[in-house]
């Protein structure tokens, strides 16, 4: 059980069938799609200087794939999403098959959902058509990997996928509750998860509040949130650079006045 929803696994299998012993390649592959889909959709102007963060530490370019994490397995399919906004069923699929990797684009969801109300449509029904489109595709994308499973022995997928939110896993964060990592301070658990629940409706408050403002903020607020939160690991935070880099090229193209690359239609 490794507390992960099931695509997680299946995304290795057939590599596994034909033989394949390093499944870091696969990440790695990933990775490089992540890359080139950045680079390919920013503008000609400012396309080298957008990967410079991706290449700014080693960890994030090297040393997370080489040791095993798999984190590209969301992140690349969560690009997807963050380029094809206006087209909700793209954005929809993508972000149903990020969330059947991993647990942390779960975060995002309401704040997807204002994103595809706010910005979708004039009238009413062309608002409710566009969510109905993303929530749908959402979850046709995440069930279809964890149907078998769900039907196999359901308490046990809810069990597993729901272990890093109420788990008993130990206290380790690079966050605030370091505090209580390293002895500073004893606080339960429960007060960590409290108050990251209360980042969260904060966060959400706010963006509808001042939406124009932080529309293309939301894709770094589940830094924000983790980081109060009694888990809060390096690679919760890092792998959340892809994904701001493409909403800064969405910023950027907006503030240009030009034809927005997150296109209609796509």
């Amino acid at each position: 059980n490794l507390n992960y929803p099931a695509l997680h696994i299946l995304v290795f299998t057939p590599f596994v069938y034909l033989g394949l012993q390093d499944m870091r390649w696969i990440t790695f592959l990933f990775e490089i799609a992540t890359v080139a889909i950045i680079y390919g959709r920013s503008p000609p102007e400012i396309r080298h200087l957008i990967l410079i963060p991706l290449f700014a530490g080693s960890d994030l370019a090297i040393n997370f794939t080489a040791g095993c994490l798999s984190d590209f397995l969301w992140v690349l399919p969560l690009t997807v999403t963050a380029f094809h906004m206006r087209s909700p069923l793209i954005a929809g699929s993508a972000y149903g098959l990020a969330c059947a990797v991993k647990q942390e684009p779960w975060i995002l969801l309401p704040f997807l959902v204002t994103w595809t109300w706010r910005m979708l449509g004039r009238e009413v029904h062309e608002k409710l058509t566009a969510t109905a489109r993303f929530l749908s595709s959402a979850a046709v994308a995440f069930f279809l990997p964890n149907i078998f499973f769900i039907l196999k022995n359901p308490e046990f997928w809810w069990a597993g996928i729901t272990t890093p939110i109420s788990g008993e896993l130990i206290v380790l964060s690079q966050g605030i509750s370091t505090i209580t990592q390293m002895g500073l301070v004893t606080i339960s658990k429960a007060f960590y998860v409290t108050l990251a629940v209360v980042v969260f409706l904060l966060l959400l408050f706010a963006y509808n509040i001042s939406f124009k403002e932080l529309k293309y903020a939301m894709w770094a607020f589940p830094a924000v949130i983790m980081w109060f939160s009694p888990r809060g690991l390096q690679n919760y935070f890092i792998y959340l650079i892809p994904l701001c880099l493409a909403a800064a090229v969405a910023s950027y193209e907006e503030l240009r006045g030009g034809r927005s690359l997150i296109r209609d239609g796509d």
